[in-house]
Formats: structure tokens, C-alpha cells, sequence
């Protein structure tokens, strides 16, 4: 979980980052590959967008989620957190978007920029 381009978006965290075992940089050694994965998750978004053109939109956004080993193991008080926001452009290719999301929860929080392919407006 984590990022916004592969399993659960959580917006300002890089990609697979949020792992069962709590919060792990993208390139530590502390954790192997598969143990970043997990069983269950829970995630919820709230954004509200504003239309700039038929093919343009911006949006200020919350991000917030979790994932577990198993389904038992779930607890929503435990979720990592991001805000930000966001620019979309509609094109023949489908639509292109740049986020800019903090990452409350992280060891360092701070801001992550995103690139993203794909989604709705």
C-alpha cells in the first residue's frame, strides 16, 4: 500500500511502503519484498475536485489506510495518513495527474510528489 500507481493509493507515500509490519522505505533492507504484502487492508479517500475547463481539474484530497496479515488482525485506529493536492488533464491517452500529498505517518514526514496514469475525475 502506498503511492498511487500499484495496489491501494495512499498519497504521500512512495510505493509499497505501508507494509503489515508498519512503515518501511521503498529501499529498505529491514524487509524483504514479499513481507511488504498482506492479506487485508482498509483505505478510504475524501476529495473534493474543482472543473477548470472540460478537460481540466483541481482537487485538495485525504488519504488514509492500512494493511494487515490477515482479516482478524484489522484496526482502523492504526491508519497511515497523507493530504495534498492534485491537477488532472483529460487527453486521448486517458487522463494524467500530478499529486502533491504529506505523509503524516512516516518515520520523516514530509511531502511526495506523485505521478499518476489512469483514474476518474
Amino acid at each position: 500500500m502506498g503511492g498511487v500507481q500499484f495496489g491501494q493509493q495512499v498519497r504521500g507515500y512512495d510505493e509499497t511502503t505501508i507494509t503489515p509490519f508498519g512503515y518501511f522505505d521503498e529501499v529498505s533492507n529491514n524487509i524483504a519484498d514479499i513481507n511488504r504484502l498482506g492479506s487485508a487492508f482498509f483505505s478510504m479517500t475524501t476529495e473534493i475536485a474543482l472543473r477548470l475547463g472540460t478537460q481540466m481539474s483541481a482537487s485538495l484530497f485525504m488519504d488514509a489506510g492500512n494493511v494487515w496479515r490477515t482479516a482478524a488482525e484489522i484496526d482502523p485506529s492504526t491508519l497511515f495518513r497523507g493530504a495534498g493536492i492534485g491537477v488532472q488533464l483529460v487527453t486521448p491517452f486517458g487522463p494524467i495527474g500530478l499529486d502533491y500529498a504529506y505523509g503524516f505517518d512516516k518515520t520523516v514526514p514530509g511531502w511526495q510528489l506523485h505521478f499518476r496514469l489512469g483514474g476518474g475525475l
